[in-house]
């Protein structure tokens, strides 16, 4: 399922700098960036690995997509000298490559710029991609860093895994007592027809627009096939609530819950993938259903 709408974060690892906060500065391959702090420490060296925050805004300043506080935080290795790839210069590498942890800072891309631009942001002259470095490792930290990262993800999907039948089990049932309209008061509305059940509410931060969500999630028709679902994988799917990167039905749907909230999603069709569906699994004017769990919120 093409959950993401957004996906715009270029073939363009990174960004930004150091130096003089005073205005806005022009990288060697003629993009304008400007820093917005600027910390003591040794800058990144080449072979080493850059770990940052990213905001993508558009010259509103509004954040049209965040990867702040992903579970997977971005992360790019400065290249060695005279092993830079061919092709353009990547202005995002230009600036990292002058960086300290705590460093922040914004490169000015035109729109023209950006392959693939979605046609829902080519009314933007131009955006900034803002990072902040969050650490800087050499090659041994690094590799004992993704060890760690890789054995704590395998533990966490083989459990996610084995989780994957009970779960199709409880949306079936839950499926089911719906188109018999057995699920009373349990039943709520949301918005219009966009109506959910809460089988366990959460204690965490509400979920609001700009929030960074985490959620699992098991996506089903309305006759109970499955269709797509994050437990199979063994991983959560993270997105930014209310930019559009996803169904309406989830912007909406998710504003309904918060941190820790275990739910099912009914999602008419208009608020999901409307008249065009979602070839091969999803026919136009499909309602769907969606069982979620919000593991994080940020």
């Amino acid at each position: 399922m093409k959950i993401n709408k957004l996906l715009f974060f270029l073939g363009i690892s990174l960004i930004w700098s150091c130096g003089d906060t005073a205005g806005k500065k022009m990288t060697e391959s003629g993009y304008e960036y400007q820093i917005y702090s600027d910390k003591a420490g040794d800058i990144a060296q080449p072979g080493q690995y850059v770990y940052f925050n990213l905001d993508i805004l558009n010259d509103q300043d509004s954040v049209l997509q965040t990867y702040r506080n992903n579970p997977q935080i971005p992360v790019v290795q400065i290249p060695l000298e005279g092993d830079v790839a061919p092709g353009p210069a990547n202005p995002i590498m230009d600036v990292l490559a002058m960086c300290s942890v705590g460093d922040s800072a914004g490169m000015f891309l035109p729109k023209d710029s950006i392959p693939q631009l979605p046609p829902q942001f080519a009314g933007y002259p131009f955006f900034e991609y803002r990072v902040s470095v969050v650490d800087i490792l050499n090659e041994e930290e690094y590799k004992t860093k993704i060890e760690a990262e890789q054995k704590k993800a395998q533990e966490a999907a083989v459990i996610l895994q084995a989780r994957e039948a009970d779960v199709a089990e409880m949306i079936k049932s839950t499926i089911n007592k719906y188109n018999k309209n057995q699920l009373g008061d349990d039943l709520k509305i949301i918005e219009g027809d966009l109506k959910y059940v809460l089988h366990e509410e959460g204690t965490g931060p509400q979920i609001e627009n700009g929030k960074v969500v985490l959620a699992q999630y098991y996506g089903a028709k309305l006759d109970g096939e499955e269709f797509d679902n994050s437990f199979k994988r063994g991983r959560g799917y993270p997105f930014t609530v209310g930019n559009r990167a996803v169904i309406a039905g989830w912007d909406v749907g998710f504003t309904a819950l918060r941190e820790g909230s275990k739910a099912t999603l009914f999602i008419p069709a208009e608020m999901a993938y409307g008249e065009a569906g979602s070839p091969p699994n999803i026919a136009p004017n499909t309602d769907l259903v969606f069982y979620v769990e919000i593991e994080q919120v940020q």
